[in-house]
């Protein structure tokens, strides 16, 4: 072969060469993106199994209260809300309440009277003007 041959022959082995290195770095890539995927894939399905056992347990759960009602006869236990209690107004102590709430002990100003503890009261917040916008 003359030189002439081998430099040709040479270039197109560069070539080649190249365009060998190029389709590796492609598929090194794509290895690694779908290497990626196939992570993010898994966390979601371990995300999405735990979350499906939590909802098995919450139905468990309420087929047991359910079936604890059925038994009962329909009647739910429930403690009731306290007398004077302005979020349930039908009020009443239920059975699972034990009287009122304490109270913490005035200080030696005040001298624990019954005006000491209304002035320790929290007054609820007044209603909102019409037209506020907030």
């Amino acid at each position: 072969m003359s030189d002439d041959g081998l430099e040709r022959l040479a270039a197109e082995a560069r070539r080649y060469f190249r365009w060998a290195m190029f389709g590796l770095a492609a598929m090194t890539l794509i290895l690694v993106i779908d290497l990626q995927l196939k992570k993010s894939i898994g966390r979601q399905a371990v995300r999405t199994s735990e979350r499906l056992a939590e909802a098995a347990s919450l139905v468990r759960g309420t087929e047991r209260i359910m079936e604890q009602l059925r038994d009962s006869g329909g009647r739910a236990e429930s403690p009731g809300a306290p007398d004077g209690d302005p979020d349930h107004p039908r009020g009443g102590p239920g059975p699972g309440l034990a009287g009122d709430a304490g109270m913490a002990a005035a200080d030696d100003s005040q001298g624990g009277t019954a005006k000491a503890a209304a002035a320790g009261r929290r007054s609820r917040p007044g209603k909102r003007l019409p037209g506020d916008g907030q």
